[in-house]
């Protein structure tokens, strides 16, 4: 996570960010908005070489690791 004092630059960093979306909904959105990246409670490891890919979800009652089965390109 970074932080910055620009606003335009803000943006623009966040705007650069690859995207990844969880087949759930947002637990504090009214509008059920799909869970993803852009959250600050969104943590993605992608894995290495002896470690399989996961995500830590903040927003679920605590830190919930989530370990990834497969990660969808369509």
């Amino acid at each position: 996570m970074k932080i910055f004092k620009n606003y335009d630059a803000a943006v623009k960093s966040a705007n650069s960010k690859e995207a990844f979306f969880l087949n759930g909904g947002c637990p504090h959105s009214s509008e059920k908005v799909l869970c993803g990246s852009w959250c600050a409670l969104f943590y993605f490891d992608k894995g290495g070489e002896n470690t399989s890919p996961y995500v830590i979800l903040g927003c679920k009652a605590g830190e919930k690791y989530l370990y990834i089965e497969e990660i969808v390109e369509e």
